[in-house]
């Protein structure tokens, strides 16, 4: 498996102040949120691919600055790239969480549609990401990945929890299938004050 850095090139575009997709929008997406809450390491957005929007998460409240919700516009019938650049302002770790979607089942309803978003090909500079390509497994789940437990509340039958998947990855034998609510991460080793881009193939289930 050939580096992903040296053979796409992925088109950047700097961060404004727009806000994130609406919901309508975010229907045809999947998401990264990165989360240094633990070690309380404020992350600061940069660029990302064309059509992206990333910024640090409101709804985290007093620990906002800790946390980004990135979105990237997808596509069923076929492998996008997509990219996001951050700056974390201390040394420790960044967890990178892969998800789908945020689709209500209805206008109004509280509960989500489980709509499948496929990651590939997960590399970063200025980190590491491990088992990039999902590749190496534990047992039958994705080695050093390991799978986000759903929110609060909510249950999910084994149908509908995070998973490799061998029918169109974008490189190798597998992908990471996942959807809001089961979503898959890592976490990584940063330095302070060194831009950390993290680059990915994704597609969403046709």
């Amino acid at each position: 498996m050939l580096p992903f850095l040296v053979r796409i090139a992925v088109p950047l575009v700097v961060l404004g102040l727009a806000a994130l997709p609406s919901r309508a929008n975010e229907a045809r997406s999947v998401r990264i949120d990165l989360s240094a809450e633990k070690d309380e390491l404020k992350l600061v957005p940069g660029a990302v691919s064309e059509g992206a929007s990333a910024k640090n998460s409101a709804w985290r409240k007093e620990k906002q600055d800790y946390w980004i919700t990135a979105v990237f516009p997808s596509a069923a019938d076929k492998w996008l790239s997509g990219s996001i650049t951050f700056t974390p302002q201390g040394s420790g770790r960044v967890l990178v969480m892969l998800k789908g979607p945020y689709v209500r089942v209805s206008p109004g309803s509280p509960q989500l549609r489980t709509v499948w978003a496929y990651f590939d090909e997960v590399l970063a500079t200025g980190a590491t990401v491990r088992n990039p390509g999902f590749e190496e497994l534990q047992g039958e789940r994705p080695a050093v990945w390991y799978r986000l437990p759903p929110p609060a509340g909510v249950n999910l039958q084994p149908e509908t929890l995070a998973d490799i998947d061998s029918t169109q990855p974008a490189e190798g034998r597998f992908s990471a299938r996942v959807w809001h609510h089961s979503g898959y991460a890592q976490a990584i080793e940063v330095q302070a004050g060194v831009p950390v881009t993290i680059t990915f193939r994704h597609r969403l289930h046709e």
